[in-house]
C-alpha cells in the first residue's frame, strides 16, 4: 500500500505447502475472520500492492474467494494472505496444522502462503 511501511517487517511468516485442499484453507480463513472480527489482506501474483484491509473473506466457489470490494479470486492467483490481530497464531497453527516453529512470535500480521 502506498505511503506503508514495510510490511514484512512486521509480519508473522506460515510456510506454504498447504496438506489441505484449497477450499478448505479458504473455508477455515473465512470462520477465523468471522469469529474473531479480525482483517485480511491479499497480495495476488499479478499486483505490485496488496489489497487495503478487510474484515470479512467469503468463498462463493471452490478454489475462489473474495473479500470486501474485491474478487472473486482464484487461490492459484494468491502470492499471500496476511491475517490481523497476531493472536490469531495459535488457532491457525492448530486448524491448518502448521508447526509451532515456523512463525515467527513477533509482527503486527500473520502471514500465510498458500
Amino acid at each position: 500500500m502506498p505511503g506503508s511501511p514495510d510490511r514484512r517487517e512486521h509480519t508473522n511468516y506460515v510456510g506454504s505447502g498447504f496438506h489441505m485442499k484449497d477450499s478448505s484453507l479458504l473455508l477455515v480463513l473465512q470462520r477465523i475472520l468471522k469469529e474473531s472480527h479480525g482483517r485480511i489482506s491479499v497480495k495476488l501474483l499479478h499486483e505490485s500492492e496488496p489489497t487495503e484491509w478487510s474484515p470479512w473473506a467469503i468463498c462463493p466457489a471452490p478454489g475462489y474467494y473474495e473479500i470486501d470490494k474485491s474478487g472473486p479470486f482464484r487461490l492459484q492467483e494468491t502470492e499471500w494472505f496476511e491475517l490481523q490481530p497476531p493472536r490469531l497464531k495459535e488457532q491457525i497453527i492448530h486448524e491448518l496444522d502448521f508447526p509451532q516453529s515456523e512463525l515467527n512470535t513477533e509482527g503486527s500480521a500473520i502471514r500465510i502462503y498458500p
